[in-house]
């Protein structure tokens, strides 16, 4: 007669695998958690390199977003006196329209510099004209 094979429990043979699956898998996540943090290390390096080297940005970065603050403030300045010439429009008959000198009208609102210029020059051939000559 051959020799007796000791019984193996089928249970604990299965329970023996599973250990080893789960001290497998925790050797692996250990593994990859090393990894991971070294990868994180270089990353962290990485970024103290680029703000070292970008930091001469930051400066314009700072003086465009203030100028770009300056623009909208002053936009907003415009709307509202826009606005106030809309609801108060001075010497105006008609919503929008504005009487400058002689009685010239602009529907925007607003004199032309050639306008005004138009307008002065009339003025002064009044003056001329209205002088007697001797």
């Amino acid at each position: 007669m051959p020799p007796k094979k000791p019984e193996t429990d089928p249970v604990l043979e299965h329970l023996q695998q599973e250990v080893s699956k789960v001290s497998t898998m925790m050797l692996e996540q250990r593994q990859e958690g090393e990894i991971v943090k070294s990868l994180e290390l270089a990353v962290s390096a990485m970024q103290q390199s680029f703000d070292n080297k970008f930091s001469f940005l930051e400066p314009m970065r700072q003086q465009y977003l203030e100028g770009e603050k300056e623009k909208r403030r002053m936009m907003e300045l415009v709307k509202g006196k826009m606005h106030q010439l809309e609801e108060n429009p001075p010497g105006g008959s008609k919503e929008g329209d504005m009487t400058f000198g002689e009685g010239e009208r602009s529907v925007a609102g607003f004199a032309s510099a050639s306008m005004v210029k138009d307008s002065e020059e009339r003025k002064r051939e009044k003056r001329e004209s209205s002088e007697p000559y001797f």
